[in-house]
């Protein structure tokens, strides 16, 4: 992902397993949303929800488009990137990705292989 100038999770030969994104990098805070219509919430037995990230390497915005910027499909009110990619932890603390959201004003959201 260009926004993140770089990787957000590293998966250590200790974690190596099938289907992991990995453990977030140092420089590199993660958070998911909730996204209520389609269950997945952070309050799951295993936390679940679209990916935000944010830190020093995370891009401040984009080049001369303030539509963008203020856009609260891509940018959280507190400053969090929406990365799009719906995500749950792990109980040894890595990150799975398991679905892509889409959001949509007219229906709520739209998993990604329905649009390809």
């Amino acid at each position: 992902m260009t926004e993140s100038c770089g990787m957000c999770t590293l998966l250590p030969p200790e974690y190596i397993q099938f289907g992991v994104a990995g453990l977030p990098v140092p420089s590199i805070e993660i958070k998911l949303l909730d996204v209520p219509a389609s269950g997945y919430l952070s309050s799951n037995a295993r936390p679940q929800g679209e990916i935000c990230i944010r830190g020093p390497s995370v891009f401040k915005g984009y080049y001369k488009r303030p539509d963008l910027n203020e856009d609260e499909a891509i940018w959280t009110k507190d400053g969090w990137f929406r990365t799009g990619d719906v995500g749950t932890w792990n109980e040894d603390g890595t990150l799975t990705l398991i679905d892509r959201y889409v959001p949509r004003h007219d229906v709520g959201y739209v998993v990604d292989n329905y649009l390809q």
